[in-house]
């Protein structure tokens, strides 16, 4: 694929962005969301006898969550161990490698099959740019979760669609696999899932062999995520039919929030950064408005539709949409040019506004490739890493073991987790040493406990109080860990 002598070959591009996601894949440590971490790691560690049935979520009673995820933890786990590697934190980056892998295959094909929409040069150049190197792609494109495997799942399936032009039946059926297989991931792709096959019907009309194959791939793929549950659960359930009923019927989702129809719009331009988020929206609105009848437009429409009538909202129910963001910015710039009725490269006003998103967007990337999404995850090492013998962390009226429940993925078997209510219940005597852990912020007298106390562990360097601008530090927990000889 070539293009013109204005811009650079991809191939150097390409190792830039492989290089990209596998330096982030190995500093993103930690999770995005909580039922990232509970739903999945702590689900696969009850398998692994890391921890007991009171320990997990309240979604493993109501056995309403898809379980295949777990079972690659399990998997992954069970294949390591083969090679002498227990180490939770090296498995978990093995599974953020794997995801980088499979999101970098996935942008690759969607960016060969969409690329010949473009024309040579900036556009070609702009879309390239879009599919391999946004911030929130290559963040997201790491994580081991729920919304990034149904996406680059489904999103496969639409590239081999796009690439194969006419598929025959069988490889309707291998599609319907695909879709299917995104739906055992994440249940809400359904709406997309809906969104392609009328597609398919209504607009490609597609013969009725052929649909009869995709919709039989798909019900292949729920039937075997029903036999992964019914490993996992130890009985015969239809998970699907369980998440209907506790977030829909009896309205479970809407105990964590409920919030405008507007909520989703508003979170993006937020957390998109002003104004870039707008743009992203406008783009997505210009995409649909200027190809109603494309395959995208109509996985769209259905599903955010549906999430805007579901009364809790969180923006990373559309993370699924995010492999065809790049499509749709790229038609935007398409459309811009057209209008134009030139080259946008040739005007001044829109060349310093590439350089200054591209400029924001390598300062987030850079941030996210090497910042930990959850600090905690530092601690977690430190403490896995030195104590292989028993030891009690304990905590004052909070703990960084602590989100939302207790977390044991992470920790050996042998390490103890307490809290207690003030220093003053802190163990005075005995012969073992015990680990204590504070947040900075609260001040508490720490040269006043009884024996020597080693500090193993800090969030920041002292030196960083000279950076404390706008008082930063007073608004971010600033963990401290010793190590305590009573």
């Amino acid at each position: 694929m070539s293009t013109s002598d204005t811009f650079p070959s991809l191939a150097k591009w390409l190792y830039l962005a492989i290089s990209i996601f596998l330096v982030t894949s190995w500093f993103s440590t930690g999770f995005n969301q909580s039922d990232e971490h509970f739903q999945i790691s702590e689900f696969a560690g009850f398998k692994l006898g890391i921890n007991e049935v009171h320990d997990l979520a309240w979604e493993y009673q109501a056995r309403m969550r898809p379980t295949l995820q777990p079972a690659m933890v399990v998997i992954a786990h069970k294949t390591a161990a083969i090679f002498g590697c227990e180490n939770p934190f090296t498995i978990a980056w093995l599974l953020r490698l794997l995801s980088a892998a499979f999101s970098l295959v996935v942008s690759w094909l969607l960016f060969r099959v969409y690329a010949s929409r473009f024309t040579e040069g900036h556009q070609r150049w702009a879309f390239f740019l879009f599919s391999f190197f946004l911030w929130f792609g290559i963040y997201n494109g790491v994580r081991f979760n729920s919304e990034t495997w149904s996406a680059n799942t489904f999103a496969l399936a639409v590239g081999l669609f796009s690439y194969w032009k006419s598929p025959h039946w069988r490889q309707y059926l291998a599609l319907g696999l695909l879709v299917g297989l995104s739906f055992v991931f994440r249940y809400q792709v359904a709406f997309m899932i809906a969104g392609f096959g009328l597609w398919l019907i209504f607009i490609q009309k597609e013969k009725v062999g052929k649909l009869m194959a995709f919709i039989l791939g798909g019900l292949l793929m729920v039937g075997i995520g029903t036999m992964v549950d019914r490993w996992f659960y130890g009985e015969w359930v239809f998970s699907p039919w369980h998440y209907f009923e506790q977030n829909i019927l009896l309205d479970k989702a809407s105990t964590f929030g409920v919030d405008p129809w507007w909520k989703y719009f508003e979170e993006t331009i937020i957390k998109g950064i002003p104004p870039f988020g707008l743009l992203y929206l406008l783009a997505v609105g210009l995409f649909i408005w200027k190809k109603p009848k494309d395959l995208l437009s109509w996985i769209t429409i259905p599903f955010v539709g549906i999430h805007l009538l579901i009364a809790h909202k969180e923006l990373r129910f559309l993370y699924v949409l995010l492999p065809f963001l790049p499509i749709a910015l790229s038609t935007a710039l398409q459309w811009w040019e057209d209008r134009r009725q030139g080259p946008l490269w040739s005007a001044r006003g829109y060349r310093l506004g590439w350089r200054i998103f591209w400029t924001h967007n390598a300062l987030l990337t850079l941030f996210i490739m090497f910042w930990p999404i959850v600090m905690e995850m530092n601690i977690f090492r430190t403490v896995y890493d030195r104590y292989e013998t028993p030891i009690t962390i304990y905590g004052v009226q909070d703990h960084p073991y602590k989100a939302a429940l207790y977390i044991h993925y992470y920790k050996r078997s042998n390490l103890c987790v307490a809290e207690v209510s003030s220093l003053d219940k802190l163990p005075l005597y005995g012969k073992e040493p015990y680990l204590l852990v504070v947040d900075r912020r609260e001040g508490y007298p720490i040269d006043r406990i009884p024996g020597d106390k080693d500090l193993i562990y800090s969030s920041f360097p002292d030196w960083i109080m000279h950076l404390n601008f706008n008082n930063w530090l007073g608004r971010s927990q600033w963990w401290l860990v010793y190590e305590v000889q009573p």
